[in-house]
């Protein structure tokens, strides 16, 4: 497996349609309205969802998955979600 130390991410998304469906994935979980005490990423949201779509995306793609949704969050549009501990640079969220 190669690695890129210096790995920039940009918003050139490889599959938009792909992108558009993960990212509608995680703002219908948001939506929901189930509680949840447990923090979550949003790899374990799409992938619950719809794993063969988490696995088809670019690793990029999933960085700007949840770049988008921490955009998102930032500018208070989910009113449902509070955000978690993070687990490295990934964000976590959970339902309140």
């Amino acid at each position: 497996m190669k690695t890129y130390n210096n790995f920039q991410l940009d918003w050139n998304i490889n599959n938009v349609s792909d992108f558009n469906e993960a990212l509608d994935i995680f703002d219908s979980w948001a939506e929901s309205g189930t509680a949840t005490v447990k923090d979550v990423k949003v790899k374990d949201v799409i992938k619950n969802h719809n794993p063969a779509l988490y696995d088809k995306l670019s690793r990029g793609d999933k960085c700007r998955v949840g770049r988008a949704v921490s955009n998102r969050y930032t500018n208070n549009m989910y009113s449902g979600i509070v955000r978690g501990s993070d687990k490295g640079s990934t964000k976590t969220y959970h339902k309140i």
